[in-house]
């Protein structure tokens, strides 16, 4: 059985999902370059932050006012938070192995994981090839 998840970081370390040990060195060399950029920029303290605005919200049910201001503002940050996160650890990885090593360990892993490819990891491959030829990102 292949795993859901390939990888993760728990605080500062790195939980390597099972069924991983056929992955390809790229792959393999991007995942980890991947996670330490999750770990660089923190990302795990700022999806707590988020987790722990949503709680709040819940506990404040009595002031509804407020629970959903709370609550709202929790989830908001936690979407943003996972989808810029994504983005700035897939730079922190190009600094490591070059944007042309985070393409080909990108697609190592989607072909590897036989899993297909969302739309957000769509835009993520194409601002791998865009800044491997040298034009801007949006």
């Amino acid at each position: 059985m292949m795993p859901r998840q390939a990888t993760f970081t728990v605080g500062r370390f790195i939980a390597i999902g099972q069924g991983l040990e056929g992955l390809p060195a790229p792959g393999a060399r991007y995942l980890v370059a991947h996670e330490l950029g999750h770990i660089a920029w923190r990302h795990g303290a700022k999806t707590a932050t988020g987790l722990f605005l949503i709680g709040l919200g819940m506990m404040l049910e009595p002031i509804p006012e407020v629970a959903l201001g709370v609550g709202a503002f929790g989830l908001t940050m936690l979407m943003v938070v996972r989808h810029y996160a994504e983005f700035q650890a897939d730079a922190f990885a190009a600094r490591l192995l070059g944007w042309p090593g985070v393409l080909e360990g990108m697609q190592d892993v989607d072909c590897y994981l036989q899993r297909p490819v969302s739309p957000m990891r769509k835009v993520r491959i194409e601002r791998a090839r865009r800044a491997i030829h040298g034009k801007p990102s949006h």
